[in-house]
């Protein structure tokens, strides 16, 4: 964790967030707190059980059954307690059975994520989310990685020796071109059509 803070167990979890929203005057600001779908879900559970948050925050990319368990069982517990779902952060990750965490793995997800041939399936994802969503009563869902929905890289074996950041600089000037031009991608179409 960022905060060098043991935040990955409930009770840790509730401890930080009841400190922080006790110093905060929110007046009538909606506040929310939650994990991603990868981690124990009764962190989350004791998020909505023992802290005043007003939604539950869900983040969601790899598609596991595990996760999928941890999804379900956040929205059950947040419609148990009248409190809505918001997926703040939504991406399909690329990399199978490899957890999530480490600056390594998610270095390798993220160059993925920048190559057409993955487009099909950020596209089945997004609409399984969209529905889930929908069914479940979330409030809103925001896709992460949005220059998708603008351009996407052809791979070639010369991206194959950039790093991730300069492949992602690639796919971020491509991205930049089609938005300039107006145009959007087969992702970027398909999520606008579910949006609307």
């Amino acid at each position: 964790m960022h905060l060098h803070l043991p935040l990955n167990n409930p009770q840790a979890a509730v401890q930080v967030v009841n400190l922080e929203l006790g110093g905060l005057r929110r007046g009538h600001t909606k506040v929310g707190a939650g994990t991603g779908t990868w981690m124990n879900s009764a962190i989350d559970q004791a998020l909505v059980a023992q802290t005043p948050i007003d939604y539950l925050s869900v983040h969601v990319y790899p598609v596991d059954a595990q996760s999928l368990d941890n999804l379900d069982a956040d929205t059950t517990v947040a419609a148990n307690a009248h409190k809505p779902v918001v997926m703040d952060e939504a991406w399909l990750y690329k990399v199978p059975n490899a957890g999530i965490g480490t600056a390594l793995i998610h270095e390798q997800s993220t160059v993925r994520d920048t190559f057409g041939f993955f487009e099909p399936l950020d596209q089945r994802f997004l609409i399984a989310l969209v529905a889930y969503d929908r069914s479940h009563g979330a409030l809103y869902v925001s896709p992460f990685w949005t220059g998708e929905f603008f351009a996407y890289l052809d791979w070639t074996p010369q991206l194959d020796v950039l790093t991730p950041a300069a492949v992602r600089a690639q796919e971020a000037t491509a991205a930049a071109v089609a938005v300039r031009a107006g145009r959007f991608s087969a992702t970027g179409r398909t999520y606008g059509a579910l949006t609307r």
